[in-house]
Formats: C-alpha cells, structure tokens, sequence
C-alpha cells in the first residue's frame, strides 16, 4: 500500500512537472522573417517580428544570416541593429523590426533569410526562423556591369567547356591572357572605386559563378573603369605543389569580391576551362 501512494505521489510530481514545463516553453518570444524586400535605392531590407507571447529575454544576443541567389556574400547581420522598429521592436510581443543589408539589387534574384542564426534565442519554434523569396528591383538600375570578355589558355581563347582534361604537372606553370570589361551594352556607367579579378580552380564541372578556396591568382584594378574600357592581364600561372591530383576547372572572375553593385552579376566569369592535375 505504502509503495503504491509512493507511485501515485511520483506520477503526480510528473505531471506536475510536465504542466510547468509545458507553460514555461509557451511563455517565449518567437522570432519569424515576417518579410524581405526591396527598399529605396535597390537596397535588400528585411523585417523581423515576435510573434510570440514572450518578450527577448534580458540580455539577448542575435543575428539573421542571408544568402542571395544560393551564395552568403557577407557577414550576418545583428539583430540589435535594425534601421526601424514598430511596437517596441523584436524586444517585445508583437513587435517588429526592419534590418538593411549591404546588398544592391540590379536584377532578379531568390533571397533566402534566417533569423536567429545560430539560435541564440531560446523560442517556442525553432522552425519557423527562415524565409524565402524572389526579390526584384524597385527602381530603375543605372549601374554599370563588368564582364569577362576574353580568356586564352596557352594562347588559345577559351569559348566552351573543353571535353578531355589538360594535364598539369603539379608545380608546374602556365600562361593565361584574361581581359575584363565595363560593358557599355544596356547603359554607360563608371564603375567607380577598386575591384579584383581572380583566377579559380574548381573541383566541380558547374559549380557556378562565384569564388573557390582555390585562387591561383588575383590583383587589384584601382580608380575602377569608364563604360566600355577594358583591362589586359598577360600571367604566368604556377599551380601549387600541394594540390590535390584529380580534374578540376579553371575560370577567372572579375569582381569576385563583390564590392562593385552591378547591373548584372551573371557575366562575371568566362567559361571553364578542364584541367587534370597530375605529378610532376
């Protein structure tokens, strides 16, 4: 009998337990991306609310991470820095907040947004903290845009896909011609300011326009270019010692920094060239 009441008692404190844990995990906040648009000036804004019960807890620290057409093109964005806020902010039930990003959109693009990014904040639904959404410009785009416009490995241009990889002694060098544009086709736009050029090596026959852990080689075009000039770069490329023996594709990419906001980014890199690396 008396093991019986012990029992009945321990189910009780349970219960009891499960109940308090219950009203405690319902007494949060709960961050969502409520929104992500396109603001004044082709800026990237997002918005941010507390759709929970619960205010953020003393203390609290956040942040929202964005990628843009699949890439995450810079740091996370803190959640303690919103450029506006209605109903008290994120801090409060109900409240919302509106982050700008450092991003210009000159053309169509999927923005994916996760806030919480790292799920700092404890919530009542971890899983409703991204959203995503294809954005467009707001206003008319007077930007200029940089392309590849030639690119010749060991004297021959680079027009497609080469089928059977070139072998590359590892250590070995090679020539390579790239030659960059501000195209005047569709506006005639400056780019003002200092950007970069790369040479790329990647393990992935299409694996996009965008940077590797492999840079062969890269420099710097200071003062920027007027529309319709362009820049010649005749190097000798050194393919490192330690690189991995297997095919890869070489590319170069102009802006591949992204510091310059281009009319369109789909033109920044030239077509791949195959190339297998062997020993020396």
């Amino acid at each position: 009998m008396r093991w019986a009441k012990v029992g009945l008692l321990i189910i009780i404190l349970s219960l009891g337990l499960l109940a308090y844990d219950g009203q405690q995990q319902r007494n949060l906040p709960d961050l969502i991306v409520k929104e992500i648009k396109c603001a004044p000036g082709n800026k990237l804004e997002f918005v941010v609310a507390n759709i929970g019960p619960a205010p953020l807890p003393s203390g609290w620290v956040g942040k929202s991470h964005v990628w843009i057409g699949g890439r995450s093109l810079f740091d996370s964005i803190d959640l303690k820095s919103p450029i506006s806020t209605t109903g008290g902010g994120i801090d409060m039930p109900g409240g919302t907040s509106i982050y700008s990003t450092p991003y210009v959109l000159t053309a169509p693009v999927t923005v994916r947004v996760e806030t919480d990014y790292g799920n700092y904040i404890k919530e009542i639904n971890e899983k409703n903290n991204t959203r995503t959404a294809k954005i467009l410009p707001c206003e008319k785009s007077e930007l200029p845009d940089l392309v590849v416009v030639n690119y010749k490995f060991e004297g021959r241009t680079v027009t497609f896909p080469s089928g059977t990889p070139i072998p590359i002694p590892r250590g070995s060098s090679r020539a390579v011609e790239i030659s960059v544009q501000n195209s005047p086709m569709g506006g005639m736009f400056d780019v003002v300011g200092d950007f970069e050029v790369g040479l790329y090596l990647s393990s992935a026959p299409a694996g996009g326009c965008r940077p590797t852990p492999i840079r062969l080689w890269s420099t710097t075009v200071s003062g920027g270019l007027r529309a319709g000039e362009s820049k010649r770069f005749s190097i000798s490329v050194t393919f490192p010692a330690s690189l991995n023996l297997g095919d890869y594709w070489m590319y170069p990419m102009v802006d591949d920094t992204f510091r310059i906001p281009e009319r369109n980014e789909d033109g920044n890199c030239a077509t791949s060239v195959a190339l297998r690396i062997v020993e020396k």
